[in-house]
């Protein structure tokens, strides 16, 4: 949580910084931007905060959060075993290339011959807000001691334990971080270029979309449609067969008792014909019967 709170400060910056620069010299391909530091002095101090903080260097909101962050990763890692601790060996490794991916993408908008010399200088609508998330970006706002997590007051309310016996990787953490920034910042790394030009990329994912977008659409086709129109046939057999039990089995059964109730009445209510003599010959063929059974 305390990490989400510092990356929501530097982050943010990071993209207003972007598009500072793109609204002064309206360019978004950053292979065709450098040399900017002069010409936007604001952006240059700002985005060197954000970056720095991102990259998790001392001073700054990020080596606090790096750190806690380092510590509990190190405190779970201790129960883990070994692999607990290859991924605390994964986190170090993502802090050296965070560092060095930052400090390479710092250097080549900055420094350098410039490219664009019709510049729109940012006004103070844009300059102030990267300011101000600048200094929320510096570790004294959170700690007054920037290099000890022990004082961030972020942890008095949102209580957190913290394991003094890991505080060694407070260095460690720093070391990746400062590593990062010289590979950055002295390394090309042209041997390890994948893509010539930004059109590369947009026709590998163009390429990529098109063909999961195929696959997708046999998926769909071939699986999804196939299941759908099968469960509708099983739907429309139940159906079918629900009513003709209703109608023959239960309809029957009922309409069947019913017309049997119906006979049943019908010939009583002859006997019950209101006419004495009926009766009175009712009576005789009983008593002949009984004297042929008991007699």
């Amino acid at each position: 949580l305390f990490h989400l709170t510092t990356h929501a400060f530097f982050k943010a910056g990071l993209f207003l910084c972007a598009g500072a620069i793109i609204h002064a010299i309206h360019e978004q391909d950053i292979n065709k931007i450098a040399g900017l530091k002069k010409s936007l002095p604001v952006v240059f101090y700002t985005y060197l905060t954000f970056a720095a903080a991102l990259a998790g260097l001392p001073f700054f909101t990020g080596f606090l959060s790096k750190d806690a962050i380092l510590i509990s990763i190190a405190d779970w890692a201790a129960f883990k075993g070994y692999f607990g601790f290859i991924v605390l060996g994964i986190v170090l490794l993502s802090s050296v290339l965070t560092a060095t991916y930052m400090t390479k993408q710092f250097k080549g908008l900055f420094f350098g011959e410039l490219k664009h010399h019709d510049l729109h200088a940012p006004n103070w609508q844009i300059k102030l807000p990267l300011i101000i998330l600048a200094v929320l970006s510096l570790g004294f706002v959170f700690a007054i001691n920037p290099f000890s997590i022990e004082n961030v007051w972020f942890f008095d309310i949102f209580k957190h334990r913290i394991n003094e016996k890991w505080h060694f990787l407070a260095y460690i953490g720093t070391a990746c971080a400062l590593s990062g920034c010289y590979l950055g910042w002295n390394f090309k790394f042209s041997n390890l270029t994948i893509f010539k030009s930004s059109n590369d990329v947009y026709a590998l994912g163009s390429k990529k979309i098109i063909e999961s977008s195929i696959f997708i659409r046999k998926f769909d086709k071939q699986i999804i449609d196939s299941t759908v129109n099968s469960l509708a046939t099983l739907q429309l057999f139940l159906a079918d067969l629900s009513a003709w039990i209703d109608r023959n089995i239960v309809d029957g059964f009922v309409n069947g008792f019913a017309n049997s109730l119906k006979k049943i009445g019908s010939y009583t209510r002859q006997i019950q014909g209101g006419q004495i003599q009926h009766y009175i010959a009712y009576l005789f063929v009983g008593i002949l019967l009984l004297i042929l059974l008991f007699v």
